[in-house]
């Protein structure tokens, strides 16, 4: 609730190591999330590490850079109508992204997609 009018967030570079537990939810005004590479590596594959992004009805911008998010176990997005672009990863090298993960899940209503 602190971050009510956040607009980007934004992670550098080999950041929040051994956070295993991220949860977007519910920021109205987030347009852009860009993550760096070897950010939010994970906790040692625990089964209840998950990226979790769900109401964030501005955002039109997700960016997650090489080796981020690498042990997490599920990455979910729900009720992100207005975006546009998604990018895990760098084509052409290993990356290493959700390598544990079980489940990669995007849902929506049909009537929320642009």
């Amino acid at each position: 609730t602190r971050f009510v009018n956040l607009k980007e967030f934004e992670v550098g570079d080999s950041s929040f190591s051994y956070v295993d537990t991220v949860y977007l939810i519910g920021l109205s005004k987030l347009e852009r999330v860009m993550i760096g590479v070897n950010s939010f590596m994970g906790g040692n594959n625990n089964p209840n590490s998950v990226l979790r992004i769900n109401g964030t009805n501005s955002l039109k911008e997700l960016k997650i850079g090489r080796n981020s998010f690498k042990d997490y176990s599920a990455f979910e997005m729900e009720s992100v109508p207005s975006l546009e672009v998604i990018q895990i990863g760098e084509y052409n090298k290993e990356s290493n992204n959700f390598r544990g993960a079980s489940e990669l899940e995007l849902k929506s209503e049909i009537d929320d997609m642009k």
